[in-house]
């Protein structure tokens, strides 16, 4: 990269200066690595800095924003082991080279099967990572044996938690009973539901009790059986 458009990088990113501000105001820092925030280059900044990042990983790479994942798949426990080793130890020296802080203490393990059994346990950053057994990725929970109830099951509690929380405030803005359940009901079952639409009929009807009673607490209806399922 040469020309104006390095020389308008350079000029951005140079000299930069950083400070904490919480009831006190500390010193300035100079930062010699790494993008500004808040800036409307820096996450497009940001992704080029870590473009390179999957550059000699075995194993199918995914990154949303800061988030980065490993997914690796096998039936003996051992290539798996072996495999995610070795890339871990690659993105260790990636982000040597480039400056790069990983979080060890937030990475997890995550083993999607039917039938666990012990594997060696990975180590990262010089940490030995944590087997979870669901994980929370981008608003989806996804639990080891690879179904929904445990993400469904928090779902009904946000969204009756919600549901409730209108019903007392429903006699204030009778008008904007319907438009509040769309703006604060409706998109905690519209978000991901492509994905978990294969849940069981358990949850299915768990989601199905969550419009059910949005409809009878914001409408003020006598509770009952109704024909048609709304979920």
């Amino acid at each position: 990269m040469t020309g104006s458009f390095y020389n308008l990088l350079q000029s951005d990113l140079s000299g930069r200066s950083q400070y904490v501000l919480l009831d006190f105001r500390s010193d300035h820092l100079h930062t010699n690595c790494g993008v500004h925030q808040g800036s409307v280059l820096g996450p497009l900044l940001f992704l080029a800095y870590v473009n390179d990042i999957g550059t000699n990983i075995k194993s199918l790479i995914s990154i949303f924003a800061d988030d980065t994942i490993l997914l690796c798949s096998s039936k003996n426990p051992s290539d798996l082991h072996n495999t995610l080793s070795n890339d871990l130890r690659q993105l260790e020296m990636w982000s040597d080279l480039w400056s790069v802080t990983f979080n060890a203490a937030k990475t997890q393990v995550l083993t999607i099967t039917n039938n666990p059994s012990l594997h060696p346990p990975l180590r990262f950053c010089n940490q030995a990572l944590t087997d979870s057994v669901s994980h929370k990725h981008i608003g989806l929970i996804f639990h080891r044996s690879l179904t929904w109830h445990l993400h469904i099951s928090t779902l009904h509690h946000r969204a009756m938690s919600i549901i409730n929380t209108l019903k007392k405030i429903k006699n204030l803005l009778p008008r904007y009973s319907l438009v509040l359940n769309g703006a604060y009901v409706l998109p905690i079952l519209a978000y991901g539901e492509i994905i978990y639409d294969s849940c069981t009929t358990t949850d299915s009807n768990l989601l199905e009790s969550i419009q059910t009673a949005a409809a009878i607490s914001l409408s003020s209806v006598v509770s009952g059986p109704h024909p048609t399922r709304l979920f």
